[in-house]
């Protein structure tokens, strides 16, 4: 039997029942004292609502983690694909409305380095080259984003047929340039 639903499991869903909930608190939690959730009285309470005829208070971590729970991102039309790292809400401004994946970095360190400090304080450091998928809401597939670590620096966005024959051209010169295969580019006879 379920402590909280005085209830015999069954496949239907079981009910809360409140009158024990109720049972279950605190003095502190019962006079608005402490958070109904976690009992602590250190926070800044906040009213929680009602439970049966007790109003409650919570702490502000967990009126946050309910606000969080309660902001859905209805703007989604269907699941995030399996490479998005984002966490949707649905209070996400139009132009954050959008998946993304994990960043790949390259330092590139043939090309002269970067002044990322100030003329009397510089810190130079590598150019670093950027890439991640990303799928503007709406769209209908993701495209690749290419980039730099500059201020400076322009972004690229490459459908992936695009991407797919930059990088077979990639890989052409990588071998040409080891000496593996013969160059194959324009004008190659």
């Amino acid at each position: 039997m379920d402590k909280l639903t005085n209830a015999t499991p069954t496949t239907a869903p079981a009910t809360l029942d409140l009158g024990i909930l109720k049972e279950s608190l605190t003095m502190a939690q019962r006079n608005g004292r402490a958070c109904v959730q976690c009992g602590s009285s250190d926070y800044p309470l906040k009213p929680a609502g009602m439970l049966l005829d007790i109003a409650v208070v919570e702490c502000d971590s967990h009126s946050w983690e309910r606000r969080e729970a309660a902001d859905l991102p209805t703007w989604l039309t269907k699941p995030c694909p399996a490479w998005c790292t984002e966490g949707h809400k649905g209070s996400d401004h139009p132009d954050d409305r959008h998946h993304a994946s994990v960043i790949y970095s390259t330092d590139l360190l043939t090309m002269d380095f970067e002044n990322f400090g100030s003329p009397s304080k510089p810190q130079h450091r590598p150019v670093s080259l950027m890439t991640d998928l990303i799928q503007r809401h709406l769209e209908g597939e993701p495209r690749i984003c290419l980039n730099d670590s500059t201020d400076k620096g322009t972004s690229y966005y490459m459908s992936l047929g695009e991407a797919e024959e930059i990088a077979a051209h990639l890989l052409q010169l990588i071998a040409a340039g080891r000496g593996l295969a013969a160059h194959q580019g324009e004008g190659a006879a």
